[in-house]
């Protein structure tokens, strides 16, 4: 959201995460955003690439008129919307993978989306649930600094819904999955 102290808050004034972390328009690394306040006045305003939730921007000569009939500034303050793949940790963004049984066992190249657009990555055999790979550079830009964060991919592997009578078969008769106790160092109190 991006708020005025005489802005009501409305979903066209929010951020979206992707808007948050790479708000480029063309050439100028800004996005552009036009706030309609309630006093009929319009705001034209830019977006710089990497806000934080809760960051501030000051618009000088664009507020109301004080006391002694100055204009003051606008301050803006910005609130960004989740994702519903991506979570923003600081400059990192962090990413729940789901990957087939077939995946996780045999790995193998597989795309990964990142708020850059998606990458291919080599799937490590034997990929656990909980596994996380960190993708260098694919996180949020740190305008103090001009480098991105990174990117963490969290391995979740998930089943077929619907009953597979061969995989049933093949778990069934397979010994090593038998021999295998995955909750060996649980420890009771």
């Amino acid at each position: 959201m991006i708020y005025c102290r005489s802005l009501k808050p409305n979903a066209a004034n929010y951020l979206s995460l992707a808007d948050a972390l790479h708000a480029r328009n063309d050439r100028t690394g800004l996005a552009n955003r036009r706030l309609n306040l309630p006093n009929g006045k319009t705001l034209d305003i830019k977006i710089p690439e990497g806000l934080d939730d809760g960051q501030q921007i000051r618009l000088k000569g664009q507020g109301d008129r004080g006391h002694g009939g100055r204009v003051g500034d606008a301050i803006i303050t910005v609130s960004v919307r989740s994702h519903p793949l991506f979570e923003r940790q600081d400059r990192n963004i962090h990413i729940e993978l789901p990957l087939s049984l077939t995946e996780a066992v045999l790995g193998g190249r597989i795309t990964v989306p990142t708020v850059h657009g998606d990458v291919t990555v080599q799937l490590p055999r034997g990929s656990n649930t909980g596994k996380t790979i960190r993708l260098k550079g694919k996180g949020l830009l740190n305008p103090r600094t001009g480098t991105n964060g990174d990117q963490l991919v969290r391995f979740k592997i998930v089943l077929p819904e619907a009953d597979d009578p061969e995989l049933e078969a093949f778990v069934r008769e397979w010994r090593g999955g038998q021999e295998h106790d995955p909750r060996r160092d649980l420890k009771t109190v």
